[in-house]
């Protein structure tokens, strides 16, 4: 009896509009994951790339860094990432990690 309920539940299921918006769902977040960057996606992640290695090195060079500009950095590369950034300052990055922080 609770088998034949639960068939029945499944056939009402994909029978119904529901599934069929799960499965625009699915098909519309695959298209977003392999779409190609827009090319003011590619700008703002290169310019980003290119602030964020200019202060990065200007901070290691000073040997410090301050509390609100490690903030400001760790954001700016987050958003980098966000926007596809491949990871090409992954290093950098966690050489400027271990500079002291100057209060």
């Amino acid at each position: 009896m609770e088998r034949e309920l639960l068939v029945k539940i499944i056939v009402a299921f994909l029978g119904s509009e529901l599934a069929l918006e799960f499965f625009k769902a699915a098909v519309q977040a695959y298209k977003e994951k392999k779409r190609k960057p827009s090319a003011m996606e590619e700008g703002v992640r290169w310019l980003l790339q290119d602030k964020i290695e200019y202060l990065v090195t200007k901070e290691i060079h000073n040997g410090e860094t301050s509390r609100q500009m490690k903030s400001f950095l760790r954001r700016g590369y987050e958003i980098y990432h966000e926007l596809g950034g491949n990871g090409d300052m992954a290093a950098l990055m966690q050489d400027y990690e271990e500079i002291p922080v100057k209060y």
